[in-house]
């Protein structure tokens, strides 16, 4: 965020806290938005990929331990939903793809 701020001209002392504005000035999708569209490229590219490969097979992977883990598929639905999409659709790559690279907001 501070590159961003900087790059608007503004400074903590400005007291610009809103991500969203500092992104609106600078005409970007909000960060949080982009963070979210990384694993859902990652996985439309699994997702595709021939059944023997490590990859997909280590799809639904929960590690152990003592703190509750949700896998990575449970994750990427999750991220879906709240996109309102499904996760089959991950298998077409042009619907997938142009899906990804739309604004949000």
């Amino acid at each position: 965020m501070k590159f961003l701020r900087r790059r608007v001209g503004k400074t903590k002392r400005d007291r610009v806290h809103k991500d969203e504005r500092i992104c609106q000035e600078l005409e970007i999708a909000p960060l949080k938005d982009i963070l979210e569209a990384r694993p859902l490229k990652w996985f439309g590219h699994v997702i595709r990929m021939d059944d023997h490969r490590d990859p997909l097979k280590t799809m639904d992977y929960v590690p152990d331990g003592r703190r509750l883990r949700i896998s990575y598929l449970d994750y990427i639905e999750r991220l879906c939903r709240a996109r309102g999409k499904d996760i089959q659709q991950a298998r077409n790559r042009e619907e997938w793809n142009s899906w990804l690279n739309t604004p949000l907001s």
